[in-house]
């Protein structure tokens, strides 16, 4: 890696560093996130308007919602599971329904555990 390279991935970070400030990598989010998401999702903006707006996964939003599944996320849920029970492997489910793979196994068990 050619110091240019490495010069612009410390840019890249700084920025996403000054987007999400107070973001710790690998800790939980502060609760000023979380608290700006439930005053937005009050307000009727949709999960993926929050996600924008803030800088967080939607699968996030969606969870700190109460982890209700509800809308598009449960159509979308419900088609990974379709996917699933056809035989179709976690990592192609994903990429054909459009979301992570640890949203489809997390769906997956707890699918297995009710």
């Amino acid at each position: 890696m050619s110091g240019v390279d490495s010069f612009d991935g410390y840019r890249e970070q700084h920025f996403r560093n000054e987007l999400l400030a107070g973001r710790i990598p690998g800790k939980p989010y502060p609760r000023a996130f979380r608290n700006r998401a439930a005053a937005m999702r009050a307000e009727g903006a949709t999960a993926e308007a929050v996600s924008a707006a803030i800088g967080v996964h939607v699968d996030t939003v969606h969870r700190w919602n109460g982890g209700t599944v509800r809308g598009d996320l449960a159509e979308r849920r419900a088609e990974v599971l379709a996917h699933l029970a056809a035989g179709m492997s976690v990592r192609e489910t994903a990429r054909r329904v459009g979301c992570t793979p640890r949203s489809v196994m997390r769906w997956r068990d707890e699918v297995r555990a009710s």
